[in-house]
């Protein structure tokens, strides 16, 4: 039994350096960032600068989907299939400052 958990543990921590790197996720020498998903302010002004900043033009190329849609339809519209708009809608590498 000690020697299950002994290889478990060693598992999880191998396994969680392996993940640890910053830049998971790359596109033609690109790295996307995690800042403004992962660490959301008390505020939410990361999320709400972000969806201001992109969302029009997502919601302009979607525009048969989201025209009927309210303004928190189109807000889990956008957050939801965040992934497809990267690289054509939302720049790689996006920060946002404090």
């Amino acid at each position: 039994m000690r020697k299950f958990l002994a290889v478990i543990i060693f598992s999880f921590l191998f396994n969680g350096i392996s993940f640890s790197n910053e830049k998971v996720w790359s596109y033609e020498g690109k790295y996307l960032t995690e800042e403004c998903f992962v660490n959301e302010w008390i505020s939410s002004d990361n999320f709400e600068e972000f969806y201001d900043r992109y969302s029009p033009a997502v919601m302009e190329a979607y525009n048969s989907i989201t025209s009927e849609m309210s303004d928190k339809q189109k807000i889990n519209f956008f957050f939801q299939g965040i992934g497809n708009y990267y690289v054509k809608y939302i720049p790689l590498d996006e920060k946002f400052e404090a």
